[in-house]
């Protein structure tokens, strides 16, 4: 099922969406680098990057009804933030893998 925009989003939205857009891209390529350098600092930083985005998606989905968007439009936005989080979840998901992965060398080595 996809979900269409009739109109243009008003300038504010876009940007609260293009924050968290942008913040989920920065958490999943640290969380992708923390794992090929096995680097628990960036994965540490990573999973707190996460734990934000989840805050600002659910900021930016309480200030969506204030900008009065027909139903689909709310919808359609609101399942692109949950899908952000999504993406964030995973990226927070291989930052623990590199945690994991540095305990375990600490035990061997």
């Amino acid at each position: 099922m996809a979900s269409e925009i009739d109109a243009p989003l008003p300038q504010r939205l876009v940007d609260d969406l293009g924050k968290v857009s942008d913040l989920t891209s920065s958490v999943l390529e640290d969380a992708l680098k923390s794992l090929t350098k096995v680097d628990g600092t960036v994965a540490n930083a990573s999973i707190k990057s996460a734990q934000r985005i989840e805050k600002d998606a659910e900021s930016v989905m309480d200030k969506l009804f204030d900008f009065r968007l027909n139903q689909k439009t709310v919808v359609a936005v609101r399942l692109a933030l949950e899908s952000l989080k999504r993406i964030s979840e995973y990226g927070e998901d291989v930052a623990e893998m590199t945690i994991n992965l540095t305990a375990r060398r600490r035990e061997l080595y």
